[in-house]
């Protein structure tokens, strides 16, 4: 596995892409509640590949303060768990 931790737009898709598989399909919750104002193009989305095509697990940051960031929307596709 290898952890990327950034907002670059093709990690920021594979954030998204596990989010909606998880939360919206799997869990059937709706896409306006899933997806909100803090998806940003400067959230921070730390995404976990079993290589470089396959996304598995991801989070996203919100920064806090300075110092501080509060992890949320962890999710992690079936095969992963």
């Amino acid at each position: 596995m290898e952890l990327i931790v950034g907002n670059q737009k093709w990690n920021r898709g594979a954030a998204l892409f596990i989010r909606q598989s998880v939360f919206v399909t799997e869990r059937g919750i709706a896409r306006e509640d899933e997806f909100d104002a803090k998806d940003t193009d400067e959230t921070i989305y730390v995404v976990a590949y079993e290589d470089a095509s396959h996304p598995a697990a991801t989070a996203r940051y919100e920064k806090m303060d300075a110092e501080t960031v509060r992890p949320g929307r962890v999710a992690t596709l079936p095969a992963y768990r």
